[in-house]
């Protein structure tokens, strides 16, 4: 190796172990931080698979539960897994996506939305 790409790696090499140090911790702190800015209100039908899974991390609310969520995509891809058992009342982008998602459903299986 030469000398010259010798001294390039090593400050690299550096600079990759110190963003190493508490990069997990970083990461979990980022999450919890855009899901403390996200939270869904919903209506979950009690006794449902959707209620046994949202509970974990529900909050109960006057209308429904609100849940914390990181990324609206997954979440409503998740939501919309439970067909019926539930219903999102806030926010109206997760609504939208969650109803996107069942309308394409029901559409690939020669349903009419």
């Amino acid at each position: 190796m030469e000398p010259d790409a010798f001294l390039l790696d090593e400050p690299l090499a550096n600079l990759d172990a110190a963003l190493r140090v508490g990069a997990g911790e970083r990461a979990l702190s980022g999450l919890q931080e855009v899901a403390a800015r996200n939270v869904a209100l919903l209506e979950v039908e009690p006794g449902t698979e959707a209620a046994l899974r949202l509970a974990r991390r529900a909050q109960p609310a006057e209308q429904g539960v609100r849940v914390p969520f990181v990324d609206v995509h997954i979440f409503a891809d998740e939501l919309a897994s439970y067909g019926p058992e539930v219903r999102v009342v806030e926010p109206a982008a997760l609504r939208d996506a969650v109803l996107t998602r069942l309308r394409s459903t029901l559409a690939r299986h020669g349903g009419a939305a």
